[in-house]
């Protein structure tokens, strides 16, 4: 994979070009869209049920979630494969009834070893850790008061 990914801002949304496929035996049936970086949302992804439906992907189990709201909800939990930029990996995601984006959580940035970066005037980037770690070093955050 490239060390530097370039994604979108939509709706004032960081968003990335994603596969979604049910396995590494089903690579060419592959789903493609574009998903938000939730930084809010921990997990690995989260899909419609019908996106779940159409992948035919194998359900895990549940999960429950606690909204902003603090209202608990119970989802699905389904093995799938995510590819970016053509590269595999494999996890879990969550699927909502509800038709909507796909989200991509912090979870995915950590099962491809990647760091979020968005700057003001050229957009929404993903970097590969290991190619932002020496970049980074040495630091120090301000923090406007």
């Amino acid at each position: 994979m490239s060390r530097i990914l370039q994604g979108v801002f939509e709706s004032r949304s960081p968003k990335l070009t994603i596969g979604f496929c049910k396995d590494l035996h089903g690579l060419s049936n592959q789903v493609s869209c574009r998903a938000v970086i939730d930084t809010g949302f921990t997990e690995f992804a989260q899909i419609s049920v019908d996106l779940a439906e159409e992948l035919g992907l194998d359900r895990r189990g549940s999960v429950q979630y606690v909204l902003g709201n603090n209202e608990p909800v119970y989802l699905d939990c389904y093995s799938a494969v995510i590819l970016l930029n053509g590269v595999p990996k494999d996890g879990v995601v969550s699927a909502t009834p509800k038709q909507g984006e796909v989200l991509l959580g912090m979870d995915f940035l950590r099962i491809f070893g990647l760091s979020l970066v968005i700057d003001n005037n050229t957009g929404v980037y993903v970097v590969d850790r290991e190619f932002l770690s020496p970049m980074v070093q040495g630091w120090t955050p301000v923090f406007l008061s």
